[in-house]
């Protein structure tokens, strides 16, 4: 006779089955993930090698256009190479894991700016965890890339900090990531491409603001059928950044404070006009394609307990903690 514990021959098979198909899928997100942490390793090993044999491309990496070069380069190889393995480990078609459509009419415009004043409340509040930080002692920041001068040097950075990040890093985890869990749940897909996309910047101070902003690029992705949405969302703060950092990065602690706090508020303004403009004529908007509660936790179980994303993960925290006592010393 049966025990009363023990699931029944079909339920068993069937949970046998859901698990390893989607661990296969974990494993290849996971694969991109850990080759993606591996491969800055694989290039700074090249460039040393380089260094021996043409000293000067070593000298040229250590300016201002080179290191901006470097990680635009860097960057390419770092998502588009270990994220179309992944595609390709699950035996899919790019179109049939990212949605390259146009976003859902009447949604872009108002999830835009509704999207860049929750990025700017999730930069406030990593703001907030950075002094947190520092009021312990405790730091792991790592070094801004120097801005270079002169037209040419403003359109690198652009393209290296704002259009690059923008592309790769949204087909990497909204688009890789995020599309291809969205058939277990979305709000499943959402918070693996957030910890995930807020993990691979390996820095303590920014992990708040890093998930954060996860949080509302995936929310975009989901809500406009589209991968341009959160690209646009994500070109536009990053661009903010570097144009404050070419404006007032050397201007007086108050002039500072002033422009910030004036970009605040229009920043909140738009996400107000964009809320206006979307609300009451969007009954879903805030409802996902979900499991159950139970079934997302199985699911976050299942995926950060395959080994290739806790390989990954690992990586990443040594990161981390080599940043920390490096600062600490």
């Amino acid at each position: 006779m049966q025990s009363q514990m023990t699931p029944p021959a079909s339920l068993a098979g069937t949970i046998y089955w859901e698990k390893y198909n989607f661990r296969k899928t974990a494993t290849a997100i996971g694969t991109g993930f850990l080759l993606m942490t591996l491969l800055p390793f694989a290039v700074s090993f090249g460039v040393g090698l380089l260094g021996r044999v043409q000293p000067e491309w070593v000298d040229f990496l250590l300016t201002p256009y080179g290191q901006l070069l470097y990680q635009l380069f860097g960057s390419i190889l770092m998502f588009a190479l270990p994220y179309s393995i992944a595609v390709w480990m699950q035996y899919r078609r790019f179109s049939e894991v990212i949605a390259f459509e146009r976003p859902t009419k009447g949604r872009f415009l108002p999830i835009l700016l509704i999207s860049l004043a929750l990025c700017m409340v999730a930069n406030v509040l990593g703001g907030m965890f950075t002094q947190f930080l520092s009021n312990i002692g405790l730091t792991a920041e790592m070094a801004d890339l120097p801005l270079p001068n002169g037209f040419t040097g403003v359109a690198l950075s652009i393209l290296t900090v704002a259009v690059e990040p923008a592309l790769l890093e949204e087909f990497a985890l909204r688009g890789v990531v995020l599309g291809s869990l969205r058939r277990y749940g979305d709000g499943l897909a959402i918070i693996v491409s957030s910890i995930l996309f807020s993990a691979m910047h390996g820095n303590l101070e920014q992990i708040p603001f890093t998930f954060l902003m996860g949080i509302v690029l995936g929310f975009s992705y989901v809500k406009t059928e589209s991968i341009w949405t959160p690209i646009a969302i994500h070109f536009f703060n990053n661009l903010i950044s570097i144009l404050l950092s070419y404006t007032v990065g050397d201007a007086a602690f108050t002039a500072q404070v002033l422009v910030q706090s004036l970009l605040i508020l229009v920043l909140f303004g738009l996400g107000f006009i964009g809320l206006r403009m979307i609300t009451g004529r969007e009954a879903d908007l805030f409802s996902f394609r979900e499991e159950t509660e139970s079934k997302r936790k199985q699911y976050l179980g299942w995926f950060f307990s395959a080994p290739v994303v806790v390989a990954g993960l690992a990586v990443i925290a040594l990161q981390i903690l080599i940043l920390i006592i490096y600062n600490l010393l």
